[in-house]
């Protein structure tokens, strides 16, 4: 079976399985009279597009491979056949190499042998890299950071993820955080951006003060030297009187 008919026979089984549940959804009505029962309505699907894979950011594509799956009701024998044909790279040369061993794997194999082979080692400790991560520039990026090694850290109760996250704020921010610090990671993050903005305008106040005093100019505190009333009236001695020089002979 080639690639096209691989696609097209999928694309089939879709729009048989979508046909299913829209004619299950208009058995639900009788002259234009809803017959109730327990089946919901089907949601439309958007177009999707599956995801490729080269070896890098396993977990992302392993989550976005399963949620293509749900979405386009995928059935299990057929995860892998889908799933390998969008392997690029080194996780192509991979997989050729491992389906000689597992010929015949399920998709829950198949996940685990592919985060085994690419994902990141087990000496890693995320818990340790949230513990020691700072802020460094801004609450976005600080917080686009913490919730990459939160999501790799599990189980881990709300209290401890408030205090972690507080604890690798800047200082100033950390300081408004403590007067009154939110139950909730959602709300910390949002009071978070809130406080540094307000820090923000503060200093740019403060900078425009600055400036605004050091243009005024400056009043002149240089005292005039004191007169001596008593040689104030003598005429000013005159500096280019002519000089003669007398000799001993003259003198005497």
């Amino acid at each position: 079976m080639t690639f096209g008919e691989f696609e097209e026979e999928l694309d089939r089984e879709i729009e048989m399985m979508h046909g299913q549940g829209r004619g299950q959804h208009h058995a639900g009505f009788n002259h234009g009279r809803r017959v109730q029962n327990n089946e919901e309505p089907r949601l439309p699907m958007p177009k999707m597009d599956f995801p490729k894979f080269n070896g890098k950011r396993p977990k992302e594509w392993v989550y976005k491979a399963e949620q293509y799956f749900i979405c386009q009701e995928i059935a299990e024998q057929h995860k892998i056949r889908l799933a390998k044909m969008y392997l690029e790279e080194d996780a192509m040369q991979w997989y050729w190499f491992w389906e000689e061993d597992y010929p015949n794997a399920t998709w829950d194999l198949f996940k685990e042998e592919l985060l085994l082979r690419f994902g990141e080692t087990s000496y890693v400790n995320h818990e340790i890299e949230l513990r020691n991560l700072k802020q460094t520039t801004t609450v976005q990026d600080y917080q686009s950071k913490f919730e990459k090694l939160s999501s790799m850290v599990k189980n881990r109760p709300e209290e401890s993820k408030i205090a972690h996250f507080i604890g690798g704020l800047d200082e100033d921010i950390q300081i408004e955080m403590l007067r009154d610090p939110p139950t909730e990671l959602r709300r910390c993050f949002a009071l978070a951006k809130t406080i540094e903005e307000q820090l923000k305008r503060r200093e740019a106040k403060k900078k425009a003060y600055k400036r605004g005093f050091s243009s005024k100019p400056k009043p002149n505190f240089v005292k005039s030297a004191p007169t001596n009333k008593k040689f104030e009236n003598r005429p000013a001695f005159r500096n280019n009187i002519p000089i003669k020089y007398i000799s001993r002979q003259e003198r005497e």
